[in-house]
């Protein structure tokens, strides 16, 4: 069966145009307090070392463990004006897997050496204010990663960037405040993968319309789609006659968010989504049966600083997600994170997540097309970071999910556990 074949495929770096693409656009995601002033500029430099142990490295029922190493050097850059504001930066991420675990899966040898390859992310945001009422925005982010997005099992890099342009209107004197956005996405999985067929691009307009009825305190009146193509489709030189469903996600949604005391903030929106998922034409209708979503959205905020060391995070999302090989999938996440300094210098990080994922029919041949998958994914992630100096970090961090499914291929329930556990040197100026 076509993708069940090339879920655990061994990902290698494709060409050197990918690097040379990370290494101009790396961006930091921690601008400190250090950094090299020059006038209105600052450049700041760090170097994030990581070892760990992960256990599962392929995602996968079986599982494989291995030493992995992190080189990440970073820059960021940022310049401000009166009028413009700048940032470029980002991040190399070169990664070293060991191989003190190669092995076989279901028969199949892997050696996980060869899992080795260089991530990265970059962001570059430039903001133009040529008055108190307008903001006129330019972004891009960029995340070469090894994440295989939620509807693919194993592990696969892949390319992720994002583009837009946004605008503010905020009149004198006025409650109101308009943001109109939009967003253009690719993510595309390397061609040795074999998940080719599962690129896709997207458009994402977004409007935006707050009241502050008090001053730190507003209603929110939220429309966006996130308009989804996939441009390479299935082909009939694979035997998989089925072809993905586009999608043309639509959200509305109304809420509050506010200041509610000078330790409490809260966002509270809920709204109406649906997919309007367009069925394409194939000559295997039973692949293509798929039932139109729409439900039900919800998104919860809530902020605590408690005092001056201890701040709790918590919230619940439920939205409409794109999930290629299944249409798509309505995620229920509820998650909370609690922060605590102590000595000024150390800081212990908790954080706990489960998410309730419901995916539409599998639109490849080989697997029950008339049931749906259902997936429970859990975290639990606990950080422990020391400050030695203004410029250099220790930490100790473990990672622990679970993912249990009723999906199930030619190798059995795709369920699976996996733990990392990590030590990090950060030096940051």
């Amino acid at each position: 069966m076509y993708i069940l074949k090339k879920i655990r495929k061994i990902i290698k770096l494709e060409s050197v145009l990918t690097i040379l693409l990370i290494l101009s656009l790396t961006t930091s995601s921690n601008a400190s307090e250090n950094g090299f002033n020059f006038g209105s500029s600052k450049l700041n430099l760090g170097l994030l070392l990581t070892q760990s142990y992960d256990s599962n490295v392929y995602c996968g029922n079986t599982a494989l463990g291995d030493l992995v190493l992190h080189i990440a050097p970073n820059i960021n850059f940022a310049l401000s004006t009166n009028k413009v504001d700048f940032v470029i930066g980002g991040t190399l991420d070169i990664v070293r897997y060991f191989g003190i675990m190669s092995g076989s899966i279901n028969g199949t040898p892997y050696n996980t050496k060869e899992l080795s390859t260089i991530l990265g992310n970059s962001t570059t945001i430039l903001t133009y204010k040529p008055s108190d009422k307008y903001i006129f925005k330019l972004r891009n982010d960029f995340f070469r990663t090894s994440d295989p997005r939620n509807d693919v099992f194993g592990t696969f890099a892949r390319i992720d960037n994002t583009s837009g342009i946004g605008f503010e209107f905020n009149p004198s004197e006025s409650a109101f405040k308009i943001s109109l956005d939009y967003l253009f996405n690719f993510d595309f999985y390397d061609q040795g993968t074999g998940l080719s067929d599962a690129d896709y691009y997207s458009h994402r307009p977004s409007f935006l319309l707050k009241w502050y009825f008090f001053p730190k305190t507003s209603l929110l009146f939220d429309i966006d789609a996130n308009i989804i193509r996939y441009p390479n489709q299935w082909n009939y030189t694979d035997q998989v006659p089925g072809y993905f469903s586009s999608l043309n996600i639509v959200n509305f949604k109304i809420g509050v968010s506010g200041v509610f005391s000078p330790k409490l903030s809260l966002i509270f929106e809920i709204g109406y989504g649906n997919a309007f998922m367009q069925q394409n034409s194939s000559p295997d209708t039973t692949i293509n049966q798929q039932e139109n979503d729409q439900t039900v959205l919800a998104d919860i905020l809530l902020d605590y600083q408690m005092n001056e060391n201890i701040r709790i995070n918590a919230g619940y999302n439920r939205g409409i997600n794109p999930a290629s090989f299944f249409a798509y999938f309505n995620g229920n996440r509820f998650f909370i994170k609690y922060s605590q300094i102590f000595i000024k210098r150390l800081k212990i990080e908790l954080q706990p997540s489960i998410d309730l994922q419901y995916y539409g029919r599998p639109i490849f041949s080989g697997t029950d097309i008339s049931s749906t998958r259902s997936d429970i994914y859990g975290t639990f992630d606990l950080d422990i970071k020391y400050d030695i100096l203004k410029w250099l970090t220790i930490a100790l961090g473990n990672s622990f999910s679970i993912r249990s499914t009723n999906f199930r291929d030619a190798t059995g329930n795709q369920g699976y556990i996996k733990n990392v556990t990590s030590i990090l040197i950060d030096l940051h100026y």
